[in-house]
This record gives C-alpha cells, sequence and structure tokens, in this order.
C-alpha cells in the first residue's frame, strides 16, 4: 500500500495527467485493502475509484473498479448495490471485450453469489454455467476453469441435485 501511495503521490505532481495510471493505481489499492480486510478503507478506495474510471470514461474502463467495489459490498453484505454495479460491470465487458473475454466469468461469478445469497439459486447456477462455458471455450484447462466448476458443483448441490454438482467437483 505504501508504493501505491508513492505511486499516487508521484502522478499527482506531474504535470500531465496519466490518466490510465492513475486509474489502476486506484483499483490495486481498493483491491489491495479488500484482500487485507479492511473491508470499511476498501470501499472508500473503490468508489474513489470507479468515480475516477467514471469521470475519465472515455480512456479507462469502468469495468474493474465497479467490479471490486461489489465485491467489497458483497463482502459487507450489500447485496443491492452489488447486484446493480455487477450489472452495469457486465454490460460494460460484454461492449469492450466481447461475449468471449476471460473478463465475463468473474462478473459472472460474482453475480451469482449476489443471487445465491439472495436466495436465487437457480439463477445463480445459470450465472455460473454461462461463465463455465466461457472458461471451457477460451481457457481449457485452467485454475480458473477449476473455480467455477467447483462453484457450479456447490450451487448444484444446494439445489438437491447432488449427483450433478458431485460430477463438477
Amino acid at each position: 500500500l505504501a508504493k501505491i501511495a508513492e505511486g499516487k503521490q508521484f502522478l499527482e505532481g506531474q504535470g500531465e495527467p496519466q490518466v490510465g495510471l492513475m486509474a489502476d493505481l486506484l483499483y490495486w489499492e481498493a483491491d489491495q485493502l479488500r484482500h487485507l480486510g479492511d473491508l470499511a478503507r476498501a470501499e472508500i478506495a473503490a468508489r474513489q475509484a470507479l468515480d475516477f474510471a467514471k469521470q475519465h470514461a472515455d480512456a479507462v474502463s469502468t469495468h474493474g473498479p465497479a467490479n471490486v467495489l461489489a465485491a467489497i459490498l458483497i463482502g459487507l453484505g450489500n447485496w443491492e448495490e452489488a447486484e446493480v454495479l455487477l450489472s452495469e460491470a457486465l454490460r460494460e465487458a460484454e461492449q469492450v471485450y466481447g461475449a468471449e473475454s476471460t473478463e465475463l466469468p468473474r462478473v459472472l461469478n460474482s453475480l451469482a453469489i449476489v443471487c445465491m445469497r439472495t436466495g436465487r439459486v437457480q439463477e445463480a447456477v445459470n450465472l455460473q454455467r454461462r461463465g463455465l462455458a466461457i472458461e471451457e471455450r477460451v481457457l481449457g484447462t485452467h485454475p480458473e476453469t477449476a473455480a467455477t466448476l467447483l462453484n457450479l458443483g456447490a450451487m448444484l448441490s444446494r439445489l438437491g441435485k447432488h449427483a450433478e454438482g458431485e460430477a463438477h467437483a
């Protein structure tokens, strides 16, 4: 975090704004705070990152900061706002990266978590299946594909489809 703060301070002192680099630093700061478990500070940093990205939407994507803020909100139990952000992030990722991008399964997984936590298990399964299909086509055998398989298996088991769930585990 100290190096991120140094980077931000350096960029702020430059004559010409380095929008892409600053957006990355703001995103990384929020994500690091999230990984450290400091969700209160992470939420503030993620909101700053998203606001910055929105102000410079012509130069940077809002999908990353929206996704990290949504992950923080999920950790805080703020399902409604997380779902709104993730729906927007999904639309942007589809437009920017295309329907076969590996960016989509990350957002789909987060949306699936929101659906699971709000009792919409079948919708969560459908989102996971969509993400898995992309990963299998684009990544093939990969750790992210394996993680999605495990998540899908757990969700199927929650639906009482234990045999199908075990096939994914």
